[in-house]
């Protein structure tokens, strides 16, 4: 379609203009000898009301940038004249330094653009409409029409086109719930709209950025106790446009799928619904001006856009050992976390608008989680939640006491308590299980009260055993001794720590040639010597929950022994 024009009026006078690009007849004094026709430029707005470059007129010094060339060409080397500086006064274009002449030889495109700029590049100016809250940008205009044109005394009129498009959008409302200044203190913008560009003088195409899309303000030109009207120019898009506007503290969004073309007017009207279950905002006609008449009405589906709180990330895990962790929060108004009573694990560090810490407790019993509440504190049905995780690190637990196990010995002397004497300054040992061939010279020394199976004189002790029976549950366990001394007296020594399935009268201590062959639940040889304080362990699985002895068996000659500090029982959970 058509777009509606700035005229200029060309006739054939002599007049000055700039000697930049000249070709072949170079321009001389106005009074040419050559007998060449100098250029005369006058500028006319012919429809004000429609059409503005400042305030619906031509502003004093307004410039514009002129190029001729060859007709039909687009070399370089084809253009009489580039970038001539051209002034507006009193309506006149006027060049700034030398005079404009047609050829003699050749017939010429014109080609004209606004606003001027000193630097042109590749035939081609940049465009740049970003930041309009303030007012509209500087409207860019564009003529190319007169091509092929002859010397001639005539008036030759420049149509210039626009090569912006321009938007004015109207906002009322359904009902009368909005004041005067709620509409005068309206704030409104277009989301996805790209702000800088080019236009190509060859051909009057305007190409936008993609790299540029942003949000741009629109310019509040009007307003009352029922409607307000934003303008914006904007480079043509075929994005969606994304219209938000800003009132009564609230905000309301309408998407338009409208492909938006140069020289084109796109006027719309919206009508904000405040008691609507949503609250939306209907685009209800859009009209299409390209300053010819052309009208399409659309409905659009509206959005209101709600006070929100997004946190990122969703959910996080903690390691065993706990520590202090970050979530980002993004709120539109201020927020307060909630953690669940049960959650006492984890505790609230000191936030801030856009970030709240963590403090979790070390050392869990199992993995533990919870759900954190993140909400606005004027709005507390606006939620949002963190799925919290500590992990869980097995380890080696004592059980020692937890089972049942009695006087088990310790760090330090006196390790064992102890009885009545047997032999030999020996002791019976308190709370230890024993089979005859173990009680025979007694279970305690007393020196250290360490804990032994001992054979003092005469002949050997063979199966002697040494035990406690408790109940444990399903589990892995370990089993742990600590020595004090082996065998210091030289005696033989042949001797195992284990553990059984309590079966018989001895605990289901099995005897030392059946400790391979019956299967104990775990069992380890000691050692013929040891240092004092070494240690050695076994361990042991149990299915299903057992009755289970937990001892010694020994084969000794005379004077062989083990001494025990202490012995202890780890389940790995």
């Amino acid at each position: 379609m058509k777009n509606q024009f700035f005229y200029f009026a060309l006739a054939v006078i002599m007049m000055l203009c700039a000697t930049t690009g000249c070709k072949k007849d170079k321009p001389v004094d106005a009074a040419d000898p050559d007998g060449r026709i100098a250029v005369n430029l006058t500028a006319d707005i012919a429809s004000p009301s429609k059409l503005k470059v400042a305030d619906d007129k031509w502003d004093a010094n307004d410039k514009v940038g002129l190029f001729m060339k060859i007709a039909g060409q687009t070399d370089p080397g084809d253009f009489y004249y580039n970038n001539v500086e051209m002034s507006i006064s009193s309506g006149v274009l006027v060049p700034e330094v030398s005079p404009v002449y047609y050829p003699n030889d050749d017939d010429v495109d014109f080609i004209a653009y606004y606003p001027f700029q000193t630097t042109v590049t590749g035939y081609a100016i940049g465009v740049n409409v970003s930041g309009q809250s303030s007012g509209l940008p500087t409207e860019v205009l564009y003529s190319n029409n007169i091509t092929d044109q002859v010397p001639t005394t005539t008036a030759v009129e420049l149509e210039f086109n626009y090569s912006l498009a321009k938007i004015v959008a109207t906002v009322k409302e359904k009902g009368a719930f909005l004041t005067v200044n709620d509409f005068a203190g309206m704030e409104a913008s277009i989301g996805g709209m790209n702000t800088v560009g080019t236009l190509n003088l060859l051909t009057g195409e305007i190409v936008a950025n993609p790299a540029s899309a942003e949000e741009i303000s629109l310019f509040l030109v009007d307003s009352d106790a029922t409607t307000a009207t934003f303008e914006a120019l904007l480079l043509p898009t075929d994005n969606e446009m994304t219209f938000s506007f800003d009132v009564a503290g609230e905000t309301y969004i309408c998407k338009v799928d409208q492909e938006i073309e140069a020289g084109m007017q796109y006027e719309f009207t919206f009508v904000l619904d405040i008691l609507a279950p949503d609250r939306t905002v209907t685009l209800l006609n859009a009209t299409i001006t390209p300053r010819e008449k052309a009208t399409v009405q659309n409905p659009y589906t509206a959005e209101f856009k709600s006070p929100t709180i997004e946190i990122n990330p969703t959910s996080w895990e903690v390691v065993h050992e706990g520590g202090n962790f970050s979530i980002t929060v993004n709120a539109t108004r201020a927020w307060e976390v909630e953690i669940p009573g049960n959650a006492n694990w984890v505790t609230e560090g000191t936030h801030t608008p856009t970030q709240a810490i963590f403090i979790v407790d070390p050392d869990p019993p199992a993995e533990r989680s919870t759900t954190i509440t993140f909400k606005l504190t004027d709005f507390p049905y606006v939620t949002t939640t963190l799925t919290l995780t500590q992990n869980y690190q097995a380890s080696w637990v004592d059980v020692t006491t937890e089972a049942g196990l009695l006087n088990t010995g310790g760090t330090a002397a006196p390790y064992v308590q102890y009885g009545a004497a047997v032999a030999n300054g020996y002791h019976a040992v308190i709370d230890w299980l024993t089979n005859a061939a173990g009680a025979r010279d007694g279970n305690v020394h007393p020196g250290d009260a360490v804990l032994t199976l001992y054979h003092w004189d005469g002949g050997q002790m063979t199966n002697g055993k040494l035990y406690q029976t408790v109940h444990l549950e399903a589990g892995q366990y370990k089993f742990e001794i600590t020595f004090n001394q082996a065998n210091a007296n030289g005696g033989s020594l042949t001797a195992f720590a284990l553990a059984a399935i309590a079966t018989n009268d001895e605990g289901g201590i099995p005897n030392i040639v059946n400790v391979a062959v019956t299967g104990t639940l775990g069992h380890v040889q000691m050692p013929a010597t040891v240092a004092a304080g070494q240690t050695i362990d076994f361990e042991f699985e149990l299915t299903d929950a057992a009755e289970v002895s937990l001892g010694f068996v020994a084969n000794s000659g005379y004077r062989g022994a083990f001494y025990l500090r202490r012995v202890q029982l780890f389940e790995y959970r």
